[in-house]
């Protein structure tokens, strides 16, 4: 597949709208496009087969009346020889399976916000080591953006970019070795604000009506010392919950840390600082439970 897309197409302060014909060598038409891409530029897909000729045709709009100028790329769609999974940004951890060292899993993001996102591993320890692991970010035609190697501690990831809402990304994570490494993506905590308070002894109730859906509660201890984040609910939900500091970084995480799939994570923390906790149903559980915050130690 390949892609034929338009571009700085702007004179004297107007955009060219373009279009493009694609025919095969004798003549028969493949496809036409006119739109696909900003500003009055075209950008289609075609699959076409190897070592065949084809003609194209490119123009511009009657209603521009001067001499056109502007530019006509094709590439090759790296993006669509790559087997990908989604991801969101909701701090939910995968796991990756690497099948040989240094070998790229993809997956595609498609943000929901325009903003700065943050990309990091953790969890990495294997059998007594930690296991390096890269990743990078990529456009929607698999042209790398940005790469990171060991942005976070103990040979962990941690890269950040500004992404546009609706826009198509990819992300390959990767290790050193073929140990399974995980990883987790997340939205700055600038981006997307936060739901509400989170205060000692004070029950929250959060309510998780759809898939990849979350609250987001700030935290921010009057005192230094441990302290222990959990959920109750009347209803069985399996919870799941990420503890971040104030730049979104990960601290800690748990699925079923207080017991009967309910999440627990008990976390040193210092007193006038600000922490993040996320809370959400396990994988696409949805319902009704309470995030109770005590200081134990």
């Amino acid at each position: 597949e390949y892609i034929f897309y338009s571009f700085d197409n702007e004179q004297n302060g107007t955009y060219i709208d373009s279009y493009v014909y694609i025919y095969d060598i004798n003549g028969n038409y493949i496809t036409y496009g006119d739109a696909g891409a900003s500003n009055g530029n075209f950008e289609i897909r075609c699959y076409l087969e190897e070592g065949q000729e084809y003609y194209i045709c490119v123009g511009e709009s009657l209603e521009y009346s001067e001499t056109a100028y502007y530019s006509v790329c094709v590439e090759y769609d790296r993006a669509s020889s790559i087997e990908y999974s989604s991801i969101y940004a909701d701090n939910y951890f995968c796991s990756v399976s690497a099948e040989a060292s240094n070998t790229y899993t993809y997956f595609q993001f498609v943000p929901e916000y325009s903003g700065t996102y943050v990309f990091y591993s953790a969890e990495n320890y294997c059998d007594y080591y930690y296991v390096d692991v890269y990743a990078t970010l990529f456009d929607s035609k698999l042209h790398e953006l940005i790469s990171d190697d060991e942005g976070g501690e103990d040979f962990n990831f941690r890269l950040s970019y500004y992404l546009e809402a609706g826009e198509t990304y990819y992300f390959g994570a990767a290790s050193q070795t073929s140990e399974d490494i995980y990883f987790s993506v997340a939205l700055c905590i600038e981006e997307i604000g936060y739901d509400r308070e989170l205060y000692v002894s004070s029950p929250v109730y959060v309510s998780i009506e759809e898939d990849n859906d979350f609250d987001l509660l700030r935290f921010v201890p009057e005192v230094s010392g441990e302290y222990l984040f959990y959920s109750q609910c009347d209803n069985y939900i399996d919870t799941y919950a990420t503890l971040l500091d104030a730049n979104a970084n990960y601290i800690d995480y748990s699925d079923d840390g207080y017991g009967s799939g309910q999440f627990g994570i008990w976390c040193y923390l210092e007193a006038g600082q600000v922490y993040y906790l996320q809370a959400r149903g396990y994988g696409s559980q949805t319902g009704e439970f309470y995030v109770i915050c005590e200081l134990v130690g």
